[in-house]
């Protein structure tokens, strides 16, 4: 199990005028590569706004959750994968944008397992929010100027679109993004999870356990064989020890 190839891409552009489609594909075409089992194109009108949507799918899961998703009030965007919970073999695109629309996803979130990168805008709030997983597995950037905002999976995207100042959105990051007057944006950036660094424990035990269990999670979301790459170092081979203390059968080279 290769972690490393779980990926998929996406670009998103609110603007006050509309863009030239050429451009905007070309732009696509710097993070087409992390999805190139599907790409799908759509343009949504938010009272006068023209948003611009791309998600280029590696279909890993055989779910094939073409992006965005959207409904009357909501446009959600995911690239990642959701261990734990689960429900009822619900795709974690949509097990997510179910919790969005209950108004029960941050906390949903901050009690999941997983590894993310998430942008949902609020049509009726005109906010788009984004979040990042605790170590920033997967790359998100963001950038504006006086009349446009774009989020993206790769800042090449954004550098096509000609937009400078361009950000990365940090690990372990709930970025809320007020769009209402597009020349005077309003950023917020608050921390997701919230972790004590207070040291209580004496062993390695709830270390050992925990990483197991990470393991296993990733290896039960996927019907695939197992494959490690072994670097000579520390992590291919804890991770390795682990599958062996599993009983869990995989290849190497």
């Amino acid at each position: 199990l290769y972690l490393e190839l779980l990926i998929c891409s996406y670009l998103l552009i609110i603007s006050a005028y509309e863009w030239d489609n050429n451009l905007l594909f070309c732009a696509n075409e710097k993070i087409k590569s992390r999805g190139p089992d599907n790409t799908n194109f759509k343009s949504i009108n938010i009272d006068g706004l023209f948003v611009y949507c791309f998600h280029n799918l590696l279909d890993i899961s055989g779910s094939s959750i073409l992006q965005p998703l959207e409904n009357e009030k909501k446009i959600f965007f995911f690239n990642g994968e959701i261990y734990s919970p689960k429900k009822d073999n619900i795709p974690d695109t949509n097990l997510l944008f179910e919790n969005i629309n209950k108004g029960n996803f941050l906390n949903f979130l901050r009690n999941a397992s997983g590894e993310f990168a998430i942008t949902y805008v609020d049509k009726v709030k005109k906010e788009v929010n984004i979040f990042t997983d605790l170590i920033g597995t997967k790359p998100i950037y963001y950038a504006s100027n006086s009349r446009s905002l774009a989020i993206a999976s790769y800042s090449s995207s954004l550098a096509e679109l000609k937009f400078n100042d361009i950000d990365q959105v940090k690990p372990n990051s709930h970025l809320q993004i007020n769009f209402n007057d597009l020349g005077n944006i309003k950023i917020l950036n608050k921390k997701l999870y919230f972790l004590s660094l207070e040291q209580k424990i004496n062993d390695y035990n709830s270390w050992n356990n925990s990483f197991l269990r990470s393991i296993k999670q990733r290896l039960i979301h996927f019907d695939t064989k197992i494959f490690v790459p072994l670097s000579s170092g520390y992590d291919s081979g804890a991770i390795c020890a682990g599958l062996n203390k599993s009983n869990i059968p995989y290849y190497t080279v």
